[in-house]
């Protein structure tokens, strides 16, 4: 096993900084050779959703942090608001949008995001008018998390704690505030 999150450190990292991330580039990376990739992710479409699964494991960890319990458990005002305050605190890099790094592979990628990030954001069976108010919070911090994880226009440090502020009042009474991101990564 220590070879296979070699090999998902290093697809990390190619992506980490802007490589192309081919199979021969990763065995190069890890110190090992294409076959010897193949042998422990049995493909370019396996490696990439290995990829994808190490992304939404870390998320989810974190997430389950934020939130403090079982998301299932929880209301989905509590899991949208453990989902912003997670993306506020979060420095995210390229590695983060892992599940777009292969136009060809885009459908099987983003099939397996869903299905692992579902839980997070099932608004199943809520007003359509509490459907809207957690989806706008939702769609703002997945353009914070995309725009921090690309560095197109990442939002400045001194804008999250009142972006923050404004995702909070939108999510309702409940909503406790403070969320900003942390410098310690």
């Amino acid at each position: 096993m220590a070879t296979r999150r070699a090999i998902l450190d290093g697809t990390l990292d190619l992506l980490r900084h802007g490589e192309p991330v081919t199979l021969d580039a990763v065995a190069r990376t890890v110190g090992i050779t294409k076959p010897g990739v193949l042998h422990h992710v049995g493909s370019k479409e396996g490696l990439m959703l290995a990829v994808v699964d190490d992304v939404v494991d870390r998320w989810d960890t974190a997430l389950r942090t934020v939130l403090g319990e079982d998301p299932d458990e929880a209301g989905p005002v509590r899991r949208t608001l453990a989902y912003v305050e997670f993306v506020l605190a979060t420095r995210f890099d390229a590695s983060d949008v892992a599940v777009f790094a292969d136009p060809r592979l885009r459908e099987p990628l983003t099939a397996r995001w869903q299905e692992r990030m579902s839980t997070w954001f099932d608004l199943d069976g809520l007003p359509p008018h509490v459907r809207a108010r957690l989806l706008v919070a939702r769609m703002c911090a997945d353009g914070v998390w995309f725009s921090e994880a690309t560095s197109l226009f990442p939002v400045p440090d001194a804008d999250l704690e009142a972006l923050g502020a404004v995702l909070h009042d939108l999510l309702g009474p409940d909503a406790h505030r403070g969320s900003s991101r942390g410098d310690d990564d």
